[in-house]
């Protein structure tokens, strides 16, 4: 408890003022509340389906492109392995048959 605050005054969080708050809205007025939740509700699900649709495009063309470059780059350095390689065994042969 606040030792500032006033006797018997209690602090709210903020779940318990939203309940008192729409308990009163549908209180006063039960039809137009109902009619602004379900509306403010609905607004909210299709901004939320909305942007769940291309965070999932969004994601699946990242994964596609992470994967394209890993790809690349697994390639290349495989390539670089295989230029040492043979550059490695063409020295190792020419230095066996004493050319070098």
């Amino acid at each position: 408890m606040d030792p500032l605050a006033p006797t018997g005054f209690c602090r709210r969080t903020g779940v318990e003022s939203g309940c008192v708050f729409v308990s009163v809205l549908f209180k006063l007025d039960p039809m137009l509340s109902l009619i602004v939740f379900v509306g403010l509700g609905g607004i909210y699900l299709a901004i939320y389906w909305v942007v769940r649709c291309r965070l999932r495009t969004v994601g699946t063309v990242k994964a596609e492109a992470n994967a394209a470059r890993f790809r690349a780059l697994s390639e290349a350095s495989g390539a670089i392995k295989e230029i040492n390689c043979s550059t490695w065994n063409a020295y190792s042969w020419s230095a066996s048959k004493g050319q070098i």
